[in-house]
């Protein structure tokens, strides 16, 4: 019970104003608290479990002393702000590096599901991979979740959408299509199978006719 109190205390903390001293450096830091916390439902983010737990609550401690900077003339305490938000910008840039990481593994491997999560994690930089990411979701349309990120794309833009239904078509009249052509293949398969029974039915049948 108490760990659910400490993690309750940890998410509202999070959420409380940012510290104003050296803010362009600790804004990105504090903002993307969130995010990488969410990593943990990824399933690839499981080993760093306990990583980012850790991360989460040394980063607590530190907006706790800039809010405390931030009212204080202490220029000592100011200083150890900044070299422990020096260490926390080396800890947020790993998490960045590791997810367009397993963006590029999502897109190599062809893994919808791993896809669809990073890019609504909220670390990747999708404007600098829009294009990478629209070209992939109208190769995979039909197995891409499309709420988050791709759905903002396709409210968007109109022709995004018409291409997505089209390509959806497609999809569809050629997996009916294959649908018809295995079934040929096994109608015929059972016909093949049923001429060779009748075939060595009627050798059975003339063998004990010769043998009579």
């Amino acid at each position: 019970m108490r760990n659910i109190f400490i993690l309750i205390f940890f998410s509202l903390f999070l959420y409380a104003n940012n510290p104003k001293v050296y803010a362009v450096f600790g804004d990105v830091i504090y903002d993307n608290a969130e995010p990488i916390n969410h990593l943990t439902t990824i399933e690839e983010y499981k080993i760093y479990k306990e990583k980012i737990a850790n991360y989460i609550q040394e980063l607590t401690k530190i907006k706790k002393m800039g809010l405390a900077v931030d009212v204080s003339l202490d220029e000592s305490l100011k200083k150890e702000y900044l070299i422990n938000l020096r260490k926390l910008s080396k800890e947020n840039d790993f998490f960045i590096r590791t997810v367009q990481t397993n963006y590029n593994n999502a897109i190599e491997d062809e893994n919808s599901r791993l896809f669809s999560q990073i890019i609504n994690s909220g670390l990747l930089d999708t404007q600098k991979n829009k294009k990478e990411i629209i070209g992939y979701y109208l190769r995979h349309s039909d197995d891409v979740n499309e709420s988050g990120l791709i759905q903002f794309y396709l409210d968007e833009d109109v022709k995004l959408k018409a291409k997505r239904d089209e390509i959806l078509v497609k999809h569809k009249n050629r997996r009916a299509h294959e649908e018809e052509k295995i079934a040929n293949i096994r109608e015929n398969d059972i016909k093949a199978q049923q001429k060779l029974e009748e075939t060595l039915q009627n050798e059975l049948h003339q063998q004990k006719e010769l043998t009579q």
